[in-house]
């Protein structure tokens, strides 16, 4: 949750996290394993309820997964 922040800075922001995660390398019974990071983005509307904001927050994410993950999306509303 980023209060008052609007779309675009939510998603640079969001985009940078996503870069420093795709650059982390964990490693595991001797194998390297990478992280990617999706995330859905969505700005409140006036007079939306909270679940009704999640939920376009986390269609958003169901989207960047579909694309093939590790991106951040804007919800479409």
């Amino acid at each position: 949750i980023l209060p008052d922040t609007d779309a675009v800075t939510a998603i640079k922001l969001l985009d940078e996290v996503r870069d420093s995660f795709a650059q982390l390398v964990h490693r595991h019974n001797e194998t390297d394993i990478t992280v990617t990071f999706s995330c859905g983005v969505a700005g409140s509307l006036p007079g939306e309820a909270s679940t009704e904001l999640a939920q376009r927050a986390d269609t958003a994410l169901y989207k960047a997964k579909g694309q093939g993950r590790n991106q951040v999306c804007l919800d479409g509303a």
